[in-house]
């Protein structure tokens, strides 16, 4: 099979009938009409990733007056003065070791970026304020900062998946019992908002953990029966159901008294 020439065909497999798959993203596209429609999903899903242009190949007239030897051996005295001597497996160009290791770099200055986010609740905006832009241009000149949306709509639902399976699993096995405790409080805008932490003794530490387990917009009405019924989603949702003791086991009545 002759080796494909676009650049985009570095971000993509080839999975056989006119399709490819996204190495960051796994999604699959089709591409019977051209790459075209590869590097308009680069565009679109991944801004932040550029194609980097391939090694340029020397043309063939212009090896003509210059004459080439892959050896390790030193060049004799006596050797014409347009002899280059070089050995391709102890010398690889900078091209090729920049497209190897800029994605990993770039991924893990994402990462720190998260952090910001996750753990000191900075706003998505901050990636476009100026002091902050000229600082990581300082320590990283080579990076391009995302957009806000890229942190926001890519990066984020990934680890709040992530996140959340790692802790339906701790509850599944750590947890014997759960207490869920409710708060809910009216934003200036006027929305209601529910919240659901689950509270247990870790079986391993035997240490007190806490979970925030859901944070929404209550539309319904503030009745009794409605905060049950989402308080019974939520255990439901996490497995938690069965851990609840009993006397405080939810339900939901099949009747109202009016």
């Amino acid at each position: 099979m002759a080796p494909k020439k676009s650049l985009a065909w570095d971000l993509f497999l080839d999975k056989g009938e006119n399709k490819a798959e996204c190495k960051m993203c796994k999604v699959i596209i089709s591409y019977k009409s051209g790459v075209s429609n590869l590097t308009k999903h680069v565009q679109r899903k991944h801004i932040s990733v550029n194609l980097m242009r391939r090694e340029q190949e020397v043309p063939a007239h212009a090896l003509q007056s210059t004459q080439f030897t892959i050896s390790n051996t030193p060049l004799p005295t006596d050797a014409p003065p347009n002899t280059i001597r070089f050995n391709t497996a102890t010398m690889p160009t900078i091209s090729a070791f920049l497209r190897r290791d800029c994605q990993k770099i770039k991924m893990q200055i994402d990462d720190h970026l998260m952090n910001l986010f996750i753990w000191d609740l900075q706003p998505f905006s901050i990636v476009e304020d100026k002091g902050f832009r000229e600082l990581i241009k300082f320590d990283f000149p080579n990076y391009i900062i995302p957009s806000r949306k890229y942190f926001a709509n890519y990066l984020l639902p990934g680890w709040y998946e992530e996140v959340k399976t790692n802790t339906k699993a701790a509850l599944s096995l750590d947890a014997k019992s759960i207490c869920l405790t409710t708060d809910m409080w009216t934003s200036r805008n006027n929305d209601s908002y529910l919240a659901v932490t689950g509270h247990y003794i870790d079986d391993k530490n035997y240490s007190l953990q806490s979970v925030l387990l859901e944070c929404k917009v209550l539309e319904s009405r503030h009745t009794g029966l409605n905060l049950a019924e989402e308080l019974r989603n939520v255990a439901q949702e996490w497995n938690i159901l069965n851990k609840v003791p009993l006397q405080y086991q939810i339900t939901v009545p099949t009747s109202k008294v009016l």
